[in-house]
């Protein structure tokens, strides 16, 4: 979590995926509502790059968040 704080906070410009990635980490942390709120903004970033398929896949992360779990992969 540490990392992705100091990855976002270091960026010159907001990114998309280290806003999921750090969504990703307050989720492993139980922390949701940060989770969420990190997951939107990606999203919301995404969506103003046109980024369709980020969108899609965040969006499918999010919902994850508002059901209180974490997003785990299939392997």
């Amino acid at each position: 979590m540490r990392l992705a704080e100091r990855a976002r906070d270091h960026s010159p410009q907001p990114v998309a995926a280290i806003f999921s990635t750090l969504a990703g980490a307050y989720a492993e942390q139980g922390r949701f509502p940060e989770a969420i709120a990190a997951c939107e903004r990606a999203i919301a970033l995404a969506n103003a790059s046109g980024e369709s398929e980020e969108v899609r896949r965040f969006s499918l992360q999010l919902s994850r968040y508002r059901r209180g779990e974490p997003n785990h992969f299939e392997s």
